[in-house]
């Protein structure tokens, strides 16, 4: 999938658990695909989980 903005929404699903299971591992590499394609919210969630 490259459509930036879906693979940010499929990080949040997998961070939060919504319609996937409760996954934080998953959830960093969709979100890092997204951070790839320049979303600013997907950066946001990666800096937080680091921190």
């Amino acid at each position: 999938m490259n459509d930036p903005w879906s693979q940010y929404l499929i990080g949040k699903c997998h961070h939060l658990g919504r319609g996937e299971e409760k996954d934080k591992k998953t959830a960093a590499i969709w979100y890092q695909k997204a951070a790839d394609q320049n979303v600013e919210k997907a950066r946001q969630k990666i800096k937080e989980d680091m921190s």
